[in-house]
């Protein structure tokens, strides 16, 4: 038995029909499986991932893409331009994808600062990570 192709999608044609499963709900949500999302964006993301669409190519590389959060955070290697950039001196040019990664780099390169777990030693730069991290590793250790 053949397996059926999907069409690519485009942003202006989406196969995606509004308030179909649970109406008031979910704006946007999937013909094929009839999940629910509440932006386009999440529910195109789905729909390549989960229905096989075409995926997204990087206009600079032959590297393809799931999702275009995964596009977006990847273009950068080719055009050097960053939506995120130190300004603690003016020798570093450092530039970042996420704001969570310039966080790190000010705490780790220019002030120095690092967060420790008690349980296993792991260092993390942004303080929210080492507070998630805890919360798994902690639960290790209370199965060992």
């Amino acid at each position: 038995m053949k397996s059926r192709q999907r069409p690519p999608i485009t942003r202006t044609e989406t196969p995606f029909k509004t308030d179909v499963a649970s109406p008031g709900k979910y704006k946007f949500v999937c013909i094929i499986c009839k999940k629910g999302f509440q932006k386009n964006l999440h529910l195109e993301d789905h729909y390549r991932s989960q229905h096989g669409a075409q995926k997204l190519q990087c206009e600079y590389c032959e590297k393809t893409f799931v999702t275009s959060r995964s596009l977006e955070k990847h273009r950068p290697l080719h055009t050097g331009i960053f939506p995120f950039h130190c300004n603690v001196t003016d020798d570093c040019n450092a530039g970042f994808n996420l704001r969570a990664q310039l966080e790190a780099h000010v705490n780790q390169v220019h002030q120095g600062r690092a967060y420790s777990c008690l349980n296993c030693n792991r260092v993390f730069y942004v303080e929210k990570d080492l507070v998630k991290h805890q919360e798994r590793c902690s639960k290790i250790d209370k199965f060992e």
